[in-house]
């Protein structure tokens, strides 16, 4: 199958150029389109760490949906995968909740690639939501959670636990009201990520641990199995971060991220009621056992959370002048004081009503608009609770029953498990003495810092480090991701070089390459940042009396941090050397081998590989398809995505020089006398002319040795196509 890199429309292979835009389609899933010779392929709709998620429709039903395919690098050798597959495909087919995606069918491409039929919801994701509509009001989380809790439990009910519950994960749709609106996505993936298919799946190698850093509970960060209070403490966070407007736990590295899940706090919850910051807090407790038990739970807690306070305090009714009472009206009033507390106390008792029934959420404040008959409730209770009088329990219980209800769900509770693993007894026998308040104690200083010592040690260290790698997902945007925009180029033979160029190019040679990833975009300079910050490396600097710097468009470095507003250029003024070292420290980060592309795998790359196109998107050259030709200055990366390879990678030609790992030489072997150490350079940037042929996709050049910089040089990282 092929795909248009604009449109992203899917094709036969037969199809090399798109009807509607005219770009030259790419090769990108083995097979037909029609998917089991029923499911045709429309278009791409995204992707993610896991799986690419496509729009289809049914050849013979009509019907739409959407189909999740399994990265093919992610599928191993295991005979028993297909199996194992199907299992988990039916598992999350018989959940049968509203509010999860259902999952109507399962197959293979090829017989190798799994893929899941999901139906087709058309909405945006709760992230998305929150990002346009800042904090909810607790009586508006309350109710989005105890919908997304309801359906989370009602997995846990089938043995189901999702393991990577995220606002990226939930789908919110505009219609109906808020329980129609809700749809939980990759319950069908809950347990194929897991370590329970470790010999299926390449992508299960990398982790011990299944989620999103910003999302993980303390268990999944060791080599503790997970049950379903990991996905509380998910739900937990995701509450916080409704009602605070961001996550509860951050940080500049993923230890730094791990080391507040494992041993902070969560921070107090400015503007919200002691009563919801408990129920809040309850679920983000670090030790399983100590945590909310079920979603069940959960739900109680917080219904309780928003209806105590109205309860605690009721707001005073306007009086008239106080009329002296005749003796059987004062006996009357003295007989309600009386009955009073008692009535008040039987209030208490039925704020959490029996199982199966659960009852809507009770505020003194209107509630999301959609919620009619929470509205009415509203009304109703608080003309009840004016009354005060002794028969007010009874029909507050009453008004409450007419209510529609969802069932709940009732799960089973395992026994806590245990706590294998050096990492498990160092993380919790800090969290157990020293994380609550409690027992803090001036002694307690040193034995934490003791702890973040030996932590940041058995991260960097053990062998089992890529236990602690967070597989996938999108993030905020105030993290660091452990997920690179990477595209797959597949291996073959080309026609290396150009003898109608410059003398580095002349000498064509045939060179097979093989399969790899290569960075969609140059690395970034907030990307570097990053590296800096964790690392003390030199920030890029620049030598002001070298008269080649072309300084009229370098700005320094504010400290460790790039120049305002250039954040998402690419870095430049860093030696080879320097991509090197930031290799090896996302290798370290990520648990995945990253390194310098040789400049055999990048002109493949730019070339569109065996068709040796002389530019990324043909054979001359078009004036706004990249950033060359004397521009003034580089742009953000990705800003000419017509410019594009067949395989979507951006930027091969112009905006920045890209340093390889090849030692600078000519075609016939001989080294450059004066710069045996320098690396090769290619792409050219900005600054350069085209000169009819010169600068394109076969370009090359070397400056200086590996230790060499230049302002307009960076680099984009590649790593083997069989790696993890």
């Amino acid at each position: 199958m092929r795909e248009c890199p604009d449109c992203f429309s899917c094709y036969n292979d037969s199809v090399t150029k798109c009807p509607a835009d005219g770009r030259s389609t790419f090769h990108s899933l083995p097979g037909d389109l029609a998917l089991e010779g029923k499911y045709v392929l429309e278009r791409r709709l995204g992707e993610g760490g896991m799986g690419v998620v496509y729009k289809a429709h049914h050849k013979f039903l009509k019907t739409t949906r959407a189909i999740k395919i399994i990265r093919p690098e992610l599928v191993g050798n295991d005979s028993t995968s297909a199996t194992r597959f199907h299992q988990e495909a039916m598992a999350a087919a018989a959940i049968g909740h509203p509010n999860i995606i259902s999952v109507p069918d399962f197959g293979f491409v090829e017989e190798k690639i799994p893929f899941i039929v999901m139906e087709f919801i058309e909405g945006i994701s709760l992230q998305d939501l929150m990002v346009n509509e800042g904090r909810f009001s607790p009586e508006k989380a309350v109710e989005y959670i105890r919908v997304i809790a309801s359906a989370v439990g009602a997995a846990h009910a089938h043995g189901i636990v999702h393991r990577d519950l995220k606002p990226l994960n939930i789908m919110v749709t505009s219609n109906g009201e808020v329980r129609e609106q809700i749809r939980i996505l990759d319950f069908g993936l809950a347990k194929i990520k897991s370590a329970d298919l470790l010999g299926s799946f390449v992508g299960a190698k990398t982790t011990g641990i299944i989620g999103s850093p910003y999302y993980m509970s303390p268990e999944q960060w060791s080599e503790e199995e997970a049950d379903k209070r990991c996905d509380i403490y998910s739900l937990g966070i995701i509450l916080f971060q409704m009602l605070m407007g961001d996550v509860p736990f951050k940080g500049s590295s993923l230890p730094a991220v791990m080391k507040q899940h494992l041993m902070t706090a969560p921070p107090r919850m400015a503007g919200i009621s002691p009563q919801l910051e408990r129920a809040v807090h309850h679920a983000l407790e670090k030790k399983p056992k100590l945590r909310t038990a079920s979603t069940e739970d959960l739900i109680s807690e917080l219904e309780q959370a928003i209806l105590e306070p109205a309860l605690a305090k009721p707001k005073p009714r306007p009086r008239a002048k106080p009329k002296a009472a005749t003796a059987p009206k004062a006996k009357a009033a003295t007989a309600r004081a009386s009955t009073a507390p008692r009535a008040r106390q039987e209030l208490d008792t039925i704020k959490d009503p029996p199982a199966p029934k659960r009852v809507e959420v009770v505020s003194s404040d209107p509630p999301h608009p959609a919620s009619r008959e929470t509205e009415a409730l509203r009304k109703t209770t608080q003309r009840i609770r004016r009354k005060s009088g002794p028969s007010a329990p009874s029909q507050l219980k009453e008004t409450r029953e007419m209510l529609p209800v969802e069932p709940a769900y009732v799960v089973r509770q395992p026994a806590p498990p245990a706590l294998p693993g050096r990492l498990a007894d160092a993380q919790h026998s800090i969290v157990n003495g020293f994380l609550r308040k409690r027992f803090m104690l001036p002694i307690a200083a040193a034995v934490v810092f003791a702890g973040l010592i030996g932590l940041t040690s058995l991260y960097y260290f053990s062998p089992k480090r890529e236990s602690l790698i967070a597989g996938g997902g999108a993030v905020p945007a105030t993290a660091a991701s452990t997920s690179r925009d990477m595209v797959l180029i597949e291996g073959d033979t080309f026609m290396m070089g150009s003898d109608n160029a410059g003398s580095e190019q002349r000498g064509t040679h045939s060179v097979n390459v093989g399969s790899f990833y290569i960075d969609r975009n140059e690395v970034t300079n907030a990307e570097y940042a990053e590296f800096v910050k964790a690392t003390g490396h030199p920030a890029p600097t620049i030598n002001k009396s070298d008269p080649d710097t072309r300084g009229s468009y370098w700005k320094p470095w504010n400290g460790n941090d790039p120049p305002k507003g250039r954040e998402h250029w690419p870095v430049c003024n860093v030696s080879a050397k320097d991509a090197e070292d930031f290799a090896q420290w996302l290798s370290n980060r990520d648990g995945v081998t990253y390194r310098l592309p040789t400049e055999e795998e990048w002109e493949f790359a730019a070339r569109n590989g065996s068709q040796g196109t002389l530019f990324p998107w043909g054979d001359s050259w078009q004036e706004g398809l990249a950033n060359l030709n004397g521009k003034s200055s580089p742009n953000d990366v990705g800003s000419f995505p017509k410019g594009a390879t067949q395989a979507g990678v951006l930027d091969m030609v112009g905006n920045a020089w890209e340093w390889t790992s090849t030692k600078a030489k000519f075609y016939d072997g001989k080294l450059v006398s004066k710069d045996p150490n320098g690396r090769v350079r290619r792409g050219g940037s900005f600054a350069d002319l085209i000169k009819e042929s010169f600068r394109n996709a076969t370009d090359r050049g070397w400056l200086g040795d590996e230790h060499y910089k230049f302002p307009t040089i960076g680099f984009r990282l590649v790593r083997d196509a069989n790696s993890r």
